[in-house]
Parts: C-alpha cells; structure tokens; sequence
C-alpha cells in the first residue's frame, strides 16, 4: 500500500477520491477546510482527516461579504495561507505521493523537491490561460462582467504546473488545453 496525502481547500471530489483509496487498502490523508465530522459523513475516519476549519469558516465569511461588496477579494491571504498550513502539515512525514488541488500546492511542491515523492496537481479545469482567455471572451460576448483568475493566480498556478510531476486532469479538453499551452501530454 502507499502512503499518500490529499490536499483540497474545500472537498470537491477529494473526499470519494480518498474514501475509495482507503477501501484499496492505502494509508490516505485527506487535508483540508472542512471539519472531520463532515469528512466523517463521506466515508473516511476522522483519523485520516487533518484539517484547518478556521481557514474554512474565514473563506465562507469573505465570499458572503465580497459578495455584498463590503469586503475586498483576499484571493492571495487564503491561498497563502492554506497553503502554508498545508506545506508545514506535509512535511512533518515521508509520503509515497502528495494530491494537491491547483492553488495551493506551490510551498509544499517546493518542500518536496528533491525528496522521493510523487507529486500530483489536481486540476479542475483547462489550463488556467485558456480558462481566462475564454473567460474575457465570454465576457466581451455577453457583454456583462465574469469574474477570471487573477494574474496573481495564473503566476501561481503556471509555477505549480512547473513543480509538478504529473498534473491531472478531468477532461480532453482540458487535457488538449496543458498540451496547446506547451505541457507535455
């Protein structure tokens, strides 16, 4: 079995993922926002859960208040700061593979360099230049204000595919998006 650790800023579907490897007989952590009794309801013992809920609980106040257009993005504070939980969290033990969700996975890939791991990004989407250039196309289409990555966002994450050793994708086009940005299929 491997050691693997799972690192997600929220659940997606991090939660299955590692619910599916433990049935596999894997030593699985799951890393994240979220409190282990939530964890807990999706199949996974509290113990394979380390968490950071206060992170959790800040991120849900700023988006209700961003929303309201009474607080300012603080995209960069709790990306850094998850990130640095995570890579503080990792790093106190050996791990045969490390998953961690685009965003937040550059301190502990940095960490990790050089080390016998293997490290996993997991992203949801297209290549992050081609989910903001089809973003600022949708948005001069219809002619109303969408929300893209920030430039902070996009440094962030094309220095994370850099890092990696393998990025996962859920899709072809995805997929076909890394490869038209220049990474190798």
């Amino acid at each position: 079995p491997l050691k693997i650790a799972i690192v997600v800023h929220g659940r997606f579907f991090a939660f299955d993922l590692s619910r599916e490897l433990i049935r596999q007989g894997h030593d699985v952590r799951i890393f994240t926002n979220y409190p282990k009794f939530i964890a807990q309801k999706y199949g996974i013992p509290k113990t394979r859960v380390s968490n950071l809920v206060l992170h959790g609980i800040i991120c849900r106040l700023i988006f209700f208040l961003n929303r309201l257009g009474v607080f300012p993005d603080c995209e960069l504070f709790v990306h850094d700061w998850f990130s640095k939980w995570a890579e503080k969290s990792i790093c106190k033990e050996k791990w045969d593979a490390v998953l961690i969700f685009s965003g937040i996975a550059e301190d502990t890939f940095k960490a990790l360099s050089g080390k016998n791991t293997i490290k996993f990004l997991m992203r949801g989407s297209a290549h992050i230049l081609t989910q903001s250039k089809l973003l600022k196309e949708e948005e001069q289409r219809a002619q109303s204000r969408i929300q893209g990555p920030s430039d902070w966002m996009i440094d962030r994450e094309e220095r994370e595919y850099k890092l990696s050793d393998t990025i996962l994708v859920l899709s072809t086009f995805a997929r076909n998006s890394f490869i038209a940005e220049g990474i190798a299929s």
